[in-house]
């Protein structure tokens, strides 16, 4: 059967009395042995075993992206439905301040203030995902991109934003032009010069960006820093949604990696660090592109 269905995942009923065997006999392609004796829980598992290797060989792919198209539009209609509600409880609390705060006590008038600073920071981060969930949900949309001239307008803006004149852009030799989507191509620099010039330990952080080819039409995307770095732990982690290992101290909603990851999967590819620590990292964002030029 191999023979005519190469990817086909088997579950082979043996009446052999050691399973190695079997599994020496049948080669490659046997996922799991069903043998005399076996109870319904063992059997069960056997057979699950089975049917999830088929699913992640034959068309896994095409279900995880209508799952992921499904979670995205949902996200963006809760978020949207939220934010009206949302700034009603803001504003009015606003509004109680101004009009009431004299007739409350000053323990009623801290407790008004944090209901507004909650909400704000609420709405924040209904934004964040908001813009989240928009990213690739109408496909990618691919024209040229000078990577060059794109992580440097993605340094200078973090360089502004976060008040760091001193610090130094070190670019790779010869940055390609790609094939890619220039909007989301845009926001994964951004969210990793900003991040690199964020979590720094001097005024004057360094941020170097260079390109690694694999050929033609994919290659890896690598930022480091000089920064704090992240302890073992964490380097997986750090690309969920609004994960924060550096918090005290830091105004962020800690949202940028997560972006990271999604453009790189939007692009066929994945994203990852390497990071002592103390010692600063490095970004790696594999994406699957052409590269023009």
């Amino acid at each position: 059967t191999r023979d005519t269905t190469p990817g086909l995942s088997a579950v082979i009923q043996t009446g052999l009395a050691a399973t190695s065997d079997a599994s020496a006999i049948m080669g490659p392609g046997v996922i799991g042995l069903v043998h005399a004796g076996m109870g319904p829980e063992s059997f069960d598992a056997v057979v699950a075993t089975a049917l999830n290797a088929h699913l992640a060989d034959h068309g896994s792919r095409a279900t995880l992206a209508a799952v992921q198209d499904a979670m995205d539009t949902f996200t963006y209609t809760v978020t949207h439905d939220l934010k009206g509600p949302l700034q009603g409880v803001v504003g009015l609390a606003g509004l109680l301040s101004e009009l009431e705060g004299h007739r409350l006590t000053a323990e009623g008038r801290d407790f008004l203030g944090r209901i507004e600073s909650s909400g704000e920071y609420l709405a924040t981060l209904l934004d964040v995902l908001l813009r989240y969930s928009r990213m690739g949900r109408h496909g990618l949309k691919r024209a040229r991109v000078d990577l060059e001239a794109a992580a440097r307008t993605a340094f200078a803006k973090a360089q502004t934003s976060l008040d760091r004149p001193s610090a130094q852009l070190v670019l790779g030799d010869s940055l390609p032009v790609l094939l890619a989507d220039p909007g989301l191509v845009d926001a994964l620099l951004e969210a990793l010069t900003d991040n690199a010039m964020r979590f720094c330990r001097t005024a004057a952080p360094r941020v170097t960006v260079r390109w690694e080819s694999a050929g033609a039409h994919s290659g890896t995307l690598v930022v480091e820093d000089d920064g704090l770095g992240l302890p073992e732990f964490a380097l997986q982690d750090v690309f969920r949604m609004f994960y924060r290992h550096h918090d005290q101290g830091f105004d962020t909603a800690g949202a940028g990696l997560a972006v990271v990851k999604k453009v790189a999967e939007l692009h066929g590819g994945r994203a990852w660090v390497v990071s002592r620590e103390g010692e600063g990292s490095a970004f790696h964002v594999h994406l699957r592109v052409d590269e023009v030029s």
